[in-house]
């Protein structure tokens, strides 16, 4: 098998469902649309279809959810093979496609991105950004994987391992503009980029290796950079940034702190357009290896490991909450937004339950926070592996404070059962309990979660 091959053989499963839903009407909207023509109001219009795919997560609330039902489990097994793609790398593609008027828009290793017709699995153009794998030890082993692009308005957006974010046109491959995010002496970008009111917003990874995180938007027709989030305080010598990076200095403590970096963003970036907030969340902090492995930063160390909201048109701090502590290390690697009925009462939450899914734990509740002021809601898991379980119940109006109103720590199981401590921490309620863990509202036990 060529080594392309595989890369092939993953767009091939893509094109299988892509082709069987797009077929009836693929060539006449290719015929008389304008390539890439994703904008808010399409967004919102077609969010009950399922013929494109516009956005990363399909709709701006991040659900990755198709209302798509032509195949079942009643029809799956005559499905066959449509059409194989062999890219040209032998590390795979870990991209998620934009499908966009039966046209899909994927990037692969280096970078490199493809225009495949959907039906066909014909490539309409190929683009090569000319990653240089020379400057960074980081940025050369960035370039080997690409999480996917963004399409808007006839672009679409890469982002390079050597930190470049790069806009193309949708119908020819011509380079429109790019921007430089990060520094390519430093690391090197493997996320895809995201858009929210007309910006492009890119991430760019690093924390393991004492690179200073950061989430930066981008207009999305001239590529000139609207805002820049510091995740984590700089050098304490100079200015800081911003207020909330003034206020996230004070959590951070030992000598040198500054130099270890981290709270890099990378996958969890989602736009609410309820809000008009970006919530994303940050990697961890610290580095075990070289120089830095002597550096011991104590504390708190904001805003890394947490879920931050900011305003989409300034990159305002607005809130944020830790998913971890100092020696817990948590990643955050999807959010989602959606409205729950807790306590009898319509809310509207930001969902993030990465922290807590290890191995074959299920969780069959997420747990959630609040944009607005509001009570945590509980969630049952159960399950197993052989890693250590910890998770927060969190609490909106005490968002910033790391106080949730409930948590679960230690504990470890099978594939059945989980054994682990609940704390309730307003009501001071604690238990141990076998099997499923149930959550709280408000302080107290919510029985309609326990089992």
């Amino acid at each position: 098998m060529k080594t392309g091959r595989v890369a092939g053989l993953t767009l091939a499963g893509l094109a299988l469902g892509i082709a069987f839903a797009l077929h009836s009407s693929a060539d006449d909207t290719a015929k008389t649309a304008k390539p890439g023509d994703v904008t808010v109001a399409r967004i919102a219009e077609e969010a009950s279809e399922g013929n494109n795919w516009l956005l990363n997560g399909r709709t701006f609330d991040g659900k990755h959810f198709s209302p798509l039902q032509q195949i079942t489990d009643k029809n799956i097994g005559a499905l066959g093979l449509a059409w194989a793609l062999d890219i040209e790398s032998g590390m795979g593609v870990v991209s998620e496609p934009i499908v966009v008027d039966g046209v899909i828009y994927v990037s692969a290793p280096l970078s490199i991105v493809y225009a495949v017709e959907a039906v066909s699995g014909k490539v309409l153009w190929r683009f090569d950004p000319q990653v240089r794998l020379d400057q960074a030890i980081n940025g050369s082993y960035s370039a080997r994987v690409n999480a996917g692009v963004a399409v808007w308005n006839g672009k679409v957006y890469v982002g390079t391992g050597d930190c470049r974010l790069v806009a193309i046109d949708a119908a020819t491959a011509k380079q429109f503009w790019e921007a430089q995010v990060c520094e390519p002496t430093q690391t090197g970008i493997t996320g895809a980029p995201h858009v929210a009111r007309g910006k492009i917003l890119m991430g760019f990874n690093g924390s393991d290796d004492g690179v200073r995180g950061a989430l930066v938007a981008y207009d999305a027709e001239t590529g000139k950079e609207a805002w820049r989030f510091w995740t984590v305080p700089g050098d304490p010598s100079k200015p800081f940034e911003t207020k909330a990076l003034e206020m996230a200095a004070k959590t951070w403590g030992g000598k040198d702190w500054w130099k270890v970096g981290g709270g890099d963003v990378w996958n969890a970036i989602t736009y609410d357009d309820a809000t008009g907030l970006v919530i994303f969340g940050t990697a961890g902090v610290g580095v075990d290896y070289g120089e830095f492995r002597m550096i011991k930063a104590t504390g708190d160390r904001l805003f890394g490991e947490c879920i931050i909201a900011v305003n989409a048109d300034t990159g305002e701090y607005v809130w944020h909450y830790q998913t971890g502590t100092e020696g817990i290390h948590s990643e955050n690697n999807h959010i989602l937004m959606a409205d729950l009925v807790i306590d009898g009462e319509k809310r509207h939450v930001a969902m993030d339950g990465s922290q807590l899914v290890a191995d074959e734990l299920q969780l069959t509740h997420w747990l959630g926070v609040c944009p607005n002021d509001g009570p945590a809601y509980g969630f049952e898991s159960r399950g197993g592996g052989r890693r250590r379980r910890r998770g927060a119940l969190w609490t909106a109006d005490r968002v910033g404070s790391r106080e949730p109103i409930g948590a679960l720590v230690g504990g470890r199981g099978n594939r059945d059962e989980w054994r682990g401590s609940f704390h309730g921490g307003q009501s001071g309620d604690s238990g141990a309990r076998n099997g499923r863990i149930c959550g709280v509202c408000r302080g107290h036990r919510d029985e309609s979660l326990v089992h």
